[in-house]
């Protein structure tokens, strides 16, 4: 990889396989579990109900290849960076997913590799903490 002005950085190298036309997808990141509450309506009678959903954060990666006749690939790829900065909801247990992604649409030679760059971002936070009139 030739950088110019500036530093890159590795953050995954994924490789998956597929079939022609067959979408092929990975996460590398996590599942985090929520429960969503609800009423059920049988026979008149309400009831409470609980079902755990669960939300994918962290890197994700589809791609489509479509083989041409030329010996070119045409791939739909479609990657996404996502992570949890907060929760809400009553009892604060609903997860905020903040999510980048794109859709893009490349022609390759068999056998080249393609870079995808600028979903990432970096916070920095500094936490202080110091006793009231003495910190000061």
């Amino acid at each position: 990889m030739a950088i110019r002005d500036g530093n890159a950085r590795v953050l995954a190298n994924p490789k998956l396989t597929t079939l022609n036309g067959k979408e092929a997808s990975i996460l590398i990141g996590s599942r985090i579990p929520f429960v969503i509450s609800g009423t059920a309506f049988a026979g008149g009678a309400a009831a409470p109900v609980q079902q755990v959903e669960k939300e994918e954060v962290g890197i994700k990666l589809r791609i489509t290849p479509l083989i041409n006749a030329d010996g070119y690939i045409t791939t739909q790829i479609s990657p996404e960076v996502s992570s949890v900065i907060g929760f809400q909801g009553q009892n604060n247990d609903l997860p905020v997913i903040s999510t980048r992604q794109a859709t893009t649409t490349v022609r390759l030679k068999d056998g080249t590799s393609v870079i995808i760059g600028g979903l990432l971002s970096e916070d920095k936070t500094t936490n202080v903490t110091k006793l009231p009139l003495l910190g000061q």
